[in-house]
Formats: structure tokens, C-alpha cells, sequence
């Protein structure tokens, strides 16, 4: 019989499995046209040259990929 130490960590793991982070970055930070609107701001992509992300953590590279595909696609985009 599985301790409740091994339960927890197992839902705790099954959750982090069913987070979308991606899904969450384009619903927490839509972009309409070439402004990226942000909780209190938006930025006008329009007249910039280059968008440089710097993202640390577990979950870097796939808030990375969630901004990617949130990004105008006038704005390139390469990982590193």
C-alpha cells in the first residue's frame, strides 16, 4: 500500500503533467495585431527590431514555446 507521501507526490506530478503552459501564456498575454497586451500595459511590436526573451525555471521552455506562438509573426523567433 502506497504511504501518503508517495500519493502526494504522484497527484502532484499528474498535475504538473496537465498544465498547458503554452495554452495559459496565449490566454494570459494575447496579442492583437502587433500589440502584446499585457495585465497593465500593452507594447506595440510594430516598432521593434528584435524581441529578446530570457526565461529561467522548469517550465522555461515551455513558456518560450507558449510566447512563440503568441508573437506576430512578423517577429522572428529563435531559441536557443
Amino acid at each position: 500500500m502506497a504511504t501518503g507521501k508517495v500519493i502526494a507526490r504522484r497527484i502532484f506530478r499528474q498535475t504538473l503533467a496537465s498544465i498547458d503552459i503554452p495554452r495559459v501564456m496565449e490566454r494570459k498575454l494575447p496579442c492583437e495585431g502587433s500589440r502584446l497586451i499585457l495585465p497593465d500595459a500593452a507594447i506595440d511590436l510594430s516598432q521593434t527590431a528584435k524581441v529578446y526573451v530570457v526565461a529561467i525555471g522548469k517550465a522555461a521552455h515551455a513558456m518560450v514555446t507558449g510566447l512563440e506562438g503568441i508573437l506576430p509573426l512578423e517577429c522572428a523567433f529563435r531559441g536557443l
